[in-house]
């Protein structure tokens, strides 16, 4: 009889685990199908792809080479060329012996990282390390090439204190610590994750903005881009002591409505839900973050230390509070043109709601534009520098608030079929002058609103050429009935009016301002795999507002331009440090070396002479706003940090006097 119920048993084991093997090769196959049939440029499943996808699995499981070994690499190696039989339906052998292998990878380096000893490397002896590598090295050198990682965080994060030095072996059990920590996982961790990066890795493979989502990742996603998100409400900072502190407290948030948390509070201990509590003394708001980030709880508990000395414990559960990384903010600035300024770090939309009640960036511009209009502005800047994108129908709506009618853009899908995409509404919220403030960090339905403005001759695009992303991306659950994830596909090319496209392009502003950050910043023609097109598209028909002056702008903008140290030294400034970082992918490690690099970019920064004198001097709120601020002392600290920000910048300097010219020029006969 104990041999049946064995049998039994032992049967049904093998069956979960061949029905899990079964869902596992299903989801593959329709992640592929969803991308081969929706894709604007699918991909041919072929070995080519199957080598992008392996090295892309690999890639981004072992980024530093610390985990597997070059005999495990051969190990796996044989199925490099294979992924695409098992993407078609063939056997499903290659996660089965991934997951093996990395399970005992991550061992070895969990066990490596609990057992070395302060004593046991030479932190004056000078050693080589590759901070970026594409080499595996064998078994043998394993140990070797985990301790130098280890000896390049713990020197990196000691001589960025004041008082590192003295406490070295404090800063060497942080950093082990947090590496054995790193290298801890559940054994139900491995299999989810490691099934999740194989259907992501194939998404990439297509292009850089396809990816693979489980649910929970697409619920964090939504929440990234909506106006309200799940939030404690406090930001970290460190203080001069390279303490971590709390920076700044979102006013109504549960950190503020604790009534037990202060600016400047200094961060001792963290801990989420039963985990082990994280001391934090030792740390910086990097590691502070990722810890926050990796277990993702409603609650947590944390320990501060306040400015008279006293410890005090705090317990915050999450809320629902306004996305502070989603506040569009507006001021005045006054000069011989009265002019409104409007900061927009994102296009975000409440996704779940399809009212017009709130959660969407084109309707909270609208009203920020009204309220400027009763402070009887002349002219209106709209700064979209680091806005990465987001929600296309709001950089469409946004667009309509500028201009009158027509069609604002052209998609283009795989087959070959156009949509016009147009301006729904009749009519404007503003046709006066108008500036559009723009970087390489502007991507996406930041470039789409910025080309359509140009296109119309709407206004003045300003600042440098943007990111150069021209796709869209839409979701599609991977299981019509019961998804266990989200394909995001990149379904069609975005063309501008005129049918030129800005992809991998970017757009080029019409007046150009140096910036230090243009060679420091990627963009997407940057990006293995991004889509090429070749040729634009027929322009469609649409009405363009007159000429703007742009020769006579851009002549008076370049003569300021001369006469300003930041913008004299700024392209320049950026190509040093470029090259600075490009340098450092191969160190030194030891004590005195490390001291040397980080006096040499000390150095380096302060001899870049990008601080200029020139300032907007009466940077103000808009009226209806400052009797609120004189009620929440909070709100108007951080208010006055916007203003100081917004007031020191030196491109919304140049972009006020880019407006006042053009109000000038167009008064003209």
């Amino acid at each position: 009889m104990r041999r049946f119920f064995t049998i039994v048993l032992v049967m049904m084991y093998v069956s979960d685990a061949a029905a899990q093997v079964n869902e596992e090769l299903d989801e593959l196959v329709r992640v592929k199908n969803i991308l081969i049939e929706n894709h604007v440029a699918p991909k041919t499943i072929d070995d080519s792809l199957s080598s992008r996808v392996f090295d892309e699995i690999i890639d981004r499981l072992d980024e530093h080479r610390i985990i597997f070994t070059l005999e495990d690499i051969k190990k796996l190696g044989p199925y490099r060329l294979k992924l695409d039989d098992e993407m078609k339906g063939g056997k499903w052998l290659f996660l089965p012996l991934l997951e093996e292998t990395y399970r005992m990878a991550m061992a070895g380096a969990h066990n490596y990282y609990t057992s070395v000893g302060f004593e046991s490397i030479k932190w004056n002896s000078p050693e080589r390390y590759s901070i970026v590598s594409d080499e595996f090295v064998p078994k043998a050198q394993i140990s070797q090439r985990r301790q130098l990682y280890l000896k390049y965080l713990v020197l990196e994060k000691t001589l960025r204190r004041a008082d590192g030095e003295s406490k070295l072996s404090l800063y060497f059990q942080a950093v082990q610590s947090r590496l054995v920590n790193r290298f801890k996982l559940k054994p139900d961790q491995y299999k989810v994750m490691l099934r999740e990066r194989y259907y992501d890795a194939l998404a990439r493979a297509f292009d850089p903005h396809s990816s693979y989502f489980s649910m929970e990742a697409y619920r964090l996603f939504n929440e990234q881009l909506s106006a309200r998100a799940m939030r404690f409400g406090f930001h970290l900072g460190e203080n001069a002591r390279g303490e971590v502190i709390i920076q700044s407290l979102t006013p109504g948030a549960p950190a503020w409505n604790s009534g037990s948390l202060n600016v400047d509070d200094v961060l001792l201990s963290l801990q989420a839900g039963s985990e082990s509590p994280m001391d934090v003394g030792l740390s910086d708001v990097e590691e502070v973050s990722e810890y926050m980030e990796k277990y993702d709880l409603p609650s947590l508990t944390m320990k501060v230390r306040k400015s008279n000395g006293l410890e005090v414990v705090v317990q915050l559960q999450k809320a629902e509070v306004v996305n502070e990384d989603n506040i569009v903010q507006s001021f005045v600035i006054e000069g011989a043109q009265r002019m409104g300024y409007i900061y927009l770090p994102s296009f975000y939309s409440d996704f779940d709601n399809d009212n017009d009640d709130g959660g969407k960036c084109a309707n909270d511009v609208a009203r920020e534009i009204i309220r400027l209009k009763r402070e009887k502005i002349t002219g209106l800047i709209l700064d979209l520098r680091f806005n990465g994108g987001g929600s296309l129908g709001e950089a469409l709506a946004m667009a309509g608030i500028f201009i009158d009618e027509g069609i604002l853009a052209v998609s283009r899908d795989a087959a070959g079929n156009r949509t016009l995409l147009r301006d729904l509404y009749r009519g404007t919220v503003y046709d006066g002058p108008l500036a559009v403030l723009v970087n390489g960090a502007s991507a996406s339905a930041s470039e789409i609103f910025a080309s359509t403005i140009q296109d119309y001759n709407r206004g003045v695009v300003v600042g440098s050429t943007t990111y150069g992303k021209a796709t869209a991306q839409y979701f599609q659950p991977s299981n019509d009935i019961k998804p266990s994830g989200l394909v995001k596909v990149t379904r069609e090319m975005i063309f501008r009016v005129d049918g030129r496209t800005h992809q991998g392009v970017g757009v080029i502003p019409d007046i150009e301002l140096p910036s230090f950050e243009t060679a420091l910043i990627d963009g997407e023609s940057d990006e293995w795999g991004y889509i090429r097109v070749d040729a634009g598209m027929q322009p469609v028909n649409y009405q363009k507002l007159k000429n703007l002056p742009l020769e006579t702008l851009r002549e008076r903008s370049q003569g300021r331009q001369k006469l300003n140290s930041h913008f004299v030294n700024a392209a320049d400034a950026g190509n040093k440090l470029a090259r600075a970082i490009e340098k450092d992918t191969v160190v030194t490690l030891s004590i005195d070396a490390a001291r040397e690099d980080i006096r040499s970019l000390e150095k380096l920064i302060a001899d870049l002479h990008l601080n200029s004198d020139t300032k907007l001097s009466n940077v103000r709120n808009i009226s209806s706003i400052q009797a609120i601020l004189e009620r929440d002392p909070a709100l108007k600290i951080q208010n006055g940090h916007w203003l100081e920000k917004v007031s020191n910048d030196v491109y919304i300097y140049e972009a006020c006097q880019i407006l006042a010219d053009l109000i000038e020029l167009s008064k003209r006969p």
